[in-house]
């Protein structure tokens, strides 16, 4: 039975691998399972790294990477606090994400998932400075709620419904509670259209969300980001350089149906969660998806 080896004999073979490397950049770290120590240890010696691929990784992690390796461009990874989208843990995710693109100036591309934000961090948290980012995946929470009526023949915000809602003056709370619900979502949507250089990105991911028919099967309680032009999405949807959406865990009979320029690659089921992609019609591919 091979002994376990002390954690300082660990840091010596690890500082002996990386001295091979430094003071030279290394073009990419990958994680094949190491603990978040050893991680840790890796990314504190290697300030020059441009690419990652480091699979499930802490917060922690993800804050030794940030202060350190200013100079990547190209990341994949996951947060093992997927699961959690409310309270301590989503709060610590979405702070250190936030921190993350306003850190790392040269990035590109961000993929992976439990990439969770809040709408409050995006909104107001410390501005993004990787303006070249081309292919981002993100799931934003903490949405207030919205309420979106659906019938065979019609979408809308605003349809009678609900005595809660249908019987309520415009000007009431329950009203302004719908406007605000779209005030933020505009306002999330504006944020991320600051990308001019996005190709693709990936909204939501393949856990459940919490958007559930409310009140009749004609309402929606949407908590998640609502993808119309009511609420903003047309800011990202006409970027000039994005080729593909990608949208998970809402149905897609509430997502924007007549989308100038684009057209459904295909829509999935996965996990019990609604999955469609849709692409700019002039870069439409030929595989179809779903």
């Amino acid at each position: 039975m091979q002994k376990k080896k002390k954690p300082f004999a660990v840091e010596k073979e690890i500082t002996n691998v990386v001295s091979k490397y430094l003071p030279h950049p290394l073009a990419t770290l990958l994680n094949s399972g190491e603990g978040e120590f050893t991680m840790v240890f890796l990314v504190l010696r290697l300030p020059f790294v441009t690419r990652l691929d480091l699979g499930i990784i802490s917060v922690g992690v993800l804050a030794a990477v940030t202060r350190i390796c200013r100079a990547v461009v190209y990341s994949r990874f996951s947060l093992t606090d997927i699961y959690a989208r409310v309270g301590p843990s989503a709060r610590r995710c979405s702070e250190q994400l936030c921190q993350f693109f306003a850190a790392c100036s040269e990035l590109k591309e961000c993929l992976g998932d439990g990439h969770i934000i809040r709408a409050e961090d995006l909104i107001n948290g410390p501005e993004w400075t990787c303006t070249g980012l081309e292919k981002l995946d993100v799931e934003v929470v903490d949405l207030p709620e919205l309420y979106v009526y659906v019938s065979e023949f019609q979408i809308s915000t605003q349809s009678p419904g609900p005595r809660f809602l249908s019987n309520e003056n415009p000007e009431t709370e329950v009203w302004r509670q719908q406007r605000h619900a779209h005030a933020v979502r505009k306002q999330v949507f504006s944020t991320l259209a600051r990308l001019k250089n996005l190709t693709e990105i990936k909204f939501g991911s393949d856990e459940q969300t919490g958007n559930t028919f409310g009140y009749s099967n004609l309402w929606h309680k949407i908590t998640s980001l609502y993808f119309s032009e009511e609420s903003g999405f047309g800011e990202v949807a006409c970027l000039p350089r994005l080729e593909k959406l990608e949208i998970w865990g809402i149905s897609p009979v509430l997502l924007i149906r007549h989308l100038e320029g684009w057209e459904w690659g295909g829509t999935s089921d996965v996990n019990g969660v609604r999955h469609a992609v849709l692409y700019r019609r002039e870069w439409r591919v030929l595989t179809e998806i779903g």
